[in-house]
């Protein structure tokens, strides 16, 4: 702290302050032209501190170094190709590439399928009825991380009044609705492929 209330020293104030410790450090100074002693990497730091606490009263004030049209941030700020990947990112499947992706999960995550049917679609509605977010009304940004996290939590919904379809003839509903959707991409594929 001395050095940023005195600035440069001459030997004699280096002596009154820390005594017989000078031989220790004074390898880590400098001596400027007029015969003065300082810590370069500490100077470094004073102007550091001298230009932020300039900014601040600058920003205070109003006159800063940014205009308000640019702004400072602006080359922080994500370009339009970054918001072409987040909006894809954000895009909502799907019921069936929804199933589709749940019946993957659930093989790899050993639950079956067919018993949690009710509540995979459910929980589909649930997210979509919210405006695409979750229960906690967080923006849903990758659904199919956001299922996989959910899946363990997932309960087996028994038939109820509602449904007009046992489980049993959904899970059947939701095979045939796949397999047509990837015997319309088999179809739609050139035949070389």
């Amino acid at each position: 702290m001395m050095k940023f209330n005195r600035g440069h020293m001459t030997i004699h104030m280096i002596g009154q302050t820390i005594g017989q410790l000078w031989v220790k450090i004074q390898d880590k100074f400098k001596k400027d032209t007029n015969g003065l002693f300082y810590n370069e990497r500490l100077e470094q730091e004073q102007l550091k501190r001298k230009a932020f606490t300039d900014s601040r009263k600058n920003n205070i004030k109003g006159t800063n170094q940014h205009t308000k049209i640019t702004g400072h941030m602006t080359s922080h700020m994500e370009d339009g190709n970054e918001d072409v990947i987040e909006s894809k990112k954000k895009e909502i499947p799907s019921l069936i590439e929804f199933l589709e992706y749940a019946k993957e999960s659930c093989v790899g995550a050993k639950v079956t399928f067919e018993d949690l049917i009710f509540s995979i679609e459910s929980k589909y509605n649930t997210w979509v009825a919210d405006g695409w977010k979750d229960g906690h009304k967080n923006k849903i940004m990758n659904w199919k991380n956001k299922f996989n996290n959910t899946l363990p939590h997932l309960k087996s919904i028994t038939t109820k009044p509602n449904y007009a379809k046992t489980k049993r003839e959904r899970f059947d509903e939701v095979n045939r609705e796949i397999e047509a959707r990837y015997e319309c991409e088999r179809q739609l594929q050139p035949s070389g492929s």
